[in-house]
């Protein structure tokens, strides 16, 4: 099942871009502001390397999230939960991961483990994890 991120762009006197990114099992994709990124934002909200997403489509199929100890975190909105990224040393192996939900906190021992329309807040930009969109709206 292919999995995607849908966000837009808001750059100032620019329009406004939306994009949509397929993403490939097996693959890592790093975020932040550095043009060796996979995915660059342009704001400084936004740290060089800020997270990174972890692909996979075979075994106990998902995407997982990972911040990489970013200045201003990583925030993924759930339904009325907010839960923000604390910490993960590594996306390759099993570290403890710390996250924040309505101010308890909770260690997991696995990584963040998205799901279908969670949004990740990284600055002012918001993404939206998808399982086969159908239709693509702004």
């Amino acid at each position: 099942m292919p999995f995607y991120l849908r966000y837009v762009i808001l750059q100032p006197d620019s329009d406004m871009t939306s994009k949509l990114v397929k993403l490939n099992d097996g693959a890592e994709y790093t975020i932040g502001r550095s043009q060796k990124c996979d995915i660059t934002i342009h704001d400084p909200l936004v740290s060089s390397t800020h997270c990174k997403l972890i692909i996979n489509a075979r075994d106990n199929p998902g995407a997982y999230l990972c911040d990489m100890n970013s200045k201003n975190g990583t925030r993924v909105n759930r339904g009325n939960d907010s839960i923000k990224i604390d910490v993960c040393d590594s996306m390759l192996d099993e570290d403890e991961i710390q996250h924040t939900t309505q101010d308890k906190t909770h260690n997991l021992f696995e990584k963040f483990r998205l799901e279908e329309d969670d949004d990740i807040v990284i600055g002012e930009t918001t993404f939206t994890f998808l399982i086969e969109p159908t239709v693509f709206y702004i």
